[in-house]
């Protein structure tokens, strides 16, 4: 990253902002669903970036501020359209064995566990990034 002595943000242009504040605002859509306006969720990544931007003390912190926003955004709220985990899988069935007509064959009864897959629910108004 290139340095600038004295006024590190004269470096940084609006373009390079505003992918930063449209990099914000996917991760943030990306985990609150579609039910919520795009208005908010870009009024919600701009100040988040503003603030880092003002607190940053050089272009090294800002990016690293930056990217601890997002991936703290990303560990506390799952993403609202990704799948949700599989179940454990149960162990592979031993291959049947022949059994002669006169001995009784014995049946196992194999019966796959429910995982139960615990929802997270997001309470809009506090969201904090």
């Amino acid at each position: 990253m290139a340095s600038f002595p004295g006024n590190w943000r004269a470096g940084l242009t609006l373009q390079g902002r505003q992918r930063i504040v449209n990099e914000i605002f996917q991760t943030i859509r990306l985990r609150m669903g579609p039910e919520q306006p795009n208005a908010v969720l870009l009024d919600l990544a701009a100040r988040c970036e503003e603030m880092v931007y003002a607190s940053a003390t050089d272009l090294n912190d800002y990016v690293r501020k930056i990217a601890l926003k997002l991936l703290t955004v990303e560990a506390r709220i799952p993403a609202r359209n990704s799948t949700p985990p599989l179940p454990p899988r149960t162990p592979p069935l031993s291959p049947r064995r022949t059994v002669p007509h006169d001995e009784e064959e014995e049946e196992q009864d194999f019966e796959g566990g429910n995982a139960n897959i615990a929802s997270t629910s997001v309470n809009n108004n506090n969201i904090k990034i």
